[in-house]
């Protein structure tokens, strides 16, 4: 994960890909402890994530069609500071949830040595 999106330094796991298993991850100055929610390898996971005043769910969906992997996500945000800074919150996290899907897209179609 960090190795191709920009949004995201570090990431430690600790246990297996699996429903119920933790995480830590850094995004900008943010550290957020996550719980995987859904693992249905190879086609979905979720998870949700807490960091100051903020609470996210994100999920992903992975689905081969003609040779390619189709992606979708989403992420929504809910908490106190998403109320307060609710105007300026929305293109935050389109913005993170683009910038991530076009470096995932090439990151995947970079030529492996």
């Amino acid at each position: 994960w960090p190795s191709w999106s920009p949004g995201v330094s570090t990431a430690a796991l600790a246990g297996p890909v699996a429903s119920g298993s933790t995480f830590k991850w850094k995004s900008g100055r943010n550290t957020i402890k996550s719980e995987l929610v859904k693992v249905d390898a190879p086609s979905a996971i979720s998870w949700t994530g807490r960091t100051t005043g903020i609470k996210a769910l994100h999920a992903w969906q992975l689905e081969e069609r003609d040779g390619a992997t189709i992606v979708r996500t989403q992420e929504s945000w809910h908490g106190l500071v998403v109320k307060l800074l609710r105007h300026t919150i929305q293109p935050t996290l389109q913005s993170a949830i683009d910038d991530g899907l076009v470096a995932l897209k090439t990151a995947s179609e970079r030529p492996s040595d």
